[in-house]
């Protein structure tokens, strides 16, 4: 698993993720050092776009936003 941190799900979806519950254990506001984990629910929040793309992140990758024209940015480090 990736964590929150390196999804960069709101800089690459622009939603935001309010809980991750595992198993009986809830994470709400979850620390961006959380490395989910298969069968997490992450419990995500934005417009519609956002939401369908943040959905798409997690289940299918980053290779999945990458032909989304409306999907924000990654800012380069370099």
């Amino acid at each position: 698993g990736r964590s929150l941190a390196d999804l960069s799900l709101r800089a690459q979806t622009g939603a935001t993720c309010l809980s991750v519950q595992r198993g009986e254990e809830m994470h709400a506001n979850p620390n961006p050092q959380l490395v989910l984990a298969a069968g997490d629910r992450v419990v995500v929040f934005g417009d519609p776009p956002a939401v369908t793309r943040a959905v798409r992140l997690l289940l299918e990758g980053e290779a999945a936003l990458a032909q989304d024209p409306d999907a924000p940015r990654r800012r380069s480090t370099d």
